[in-house]
């Protein structure tokens, strides 16, 4: 199997004054949650730091072993333009 295809463990960061990615603080997660619920629910931790909707529960498309894959979505937008 590829192993990019392999579900990863994520952290949500913000871009900062100066250029560099922080954590978001548990303000910003909150604000996040709010606006972006459906998502934020596959970022939520338990008190023993399980994920309470892990991403490997997600039904994913079915991709050809052929398809390209980028690491970075940069990378793809630049192929499509």
């Amino acid at each position: 199997m590829n192993e990019k295809k392999i579900p990863k463990r994520y952290l949500l960061t913000t871009l900062r004054e100066g250029g560099y990615y922080s954590p978001m603080t548990d303000a910003e997660f909150e604000e996040f949650k709010r606006q972006n619920p459906q998502i934020a629910r596959y970022f939520e931790i338990d008190q023993e730091g399980n994920d309470v909707h892990p991403v490997s529960k997600l039904q994913l498309p079915k991709v050809p072993e052929s398809a390209p894959i980028f690491d970075q979505w940069e990378k793809a937008a630049q192929r499509m333009m």
